[in-house]
């Protein structure tokens, strides 16, 4: 007859090996976001410049997002969803980033003139969601961070 879990210690290893798997993973990804600005676009692409860093030559903002919509959709498949997670105004480099909250996806755009400047696979955001647990919510589809939460409480660090 099979020992129990507790008397043989299979289950004590068990244990150490999932919490010694989560930090490793903590660790790397950490070390993944401190190289981010540093890895030559490979993690963190880089930032385009635009035409104006002033804002007075800007389009309206509500330009800006049927243009960045209108782009998503001639760039990819059509039942990809166009929610925005947010956008970044980037004034002292005359672009804006928009960040779509599926698929790692994010557009920088010229202010002044609404073209695109560039279109890019948001890997730091893909680490930034393993690192900090919420990509376990986008996964099963929780709406309010409850599985970062679990996630952040068991592995010792303080949810943003």
């Amino acid at each position: 007859m099979p020992a129990s879990c507790g008397s043989c210690g299979k289950c004590t290893a068990h244990w150490a090996f999932c919490c010694l798997f989560f930090f490793i993973v903590i660790a790397l990804t950490g070390l993944l976001l401190g190289w981010k600005k540093h890895s030559g676009g490979l993690i963190l692409p880089k930032s385009y410049q635009g035409t104006s860093t002033d804002l007075r030559d800007w389009l309206p903002l509500d330009s800006l997002h049927k243009n960045a919509i209108q782009i998503l959709r001639d760039s990819f498949p059509p039942q990809m969803s166009a929610k925005i997670e947010r956008i970044d105004v980037r004034h002292d480099k005359g672009m804006l980033k928009f960040v779509f909250a599926e698929q790692y996806v994010g557009m920088q755009m010229d202010g002044a003139t609404g073209k695109l400047l560039h279109l890019e696979q948001r890997r730091s955001g893909f680490i930034e969601n393993i690192h900090d647990g919420s990509i376990l919510d986008k996964y099963v589809g929780t709406s309010n961070g409850q599985l970062k939460l679990v996630y952040t409480s068991i592995t010792g660090l303080y949810p943003d």
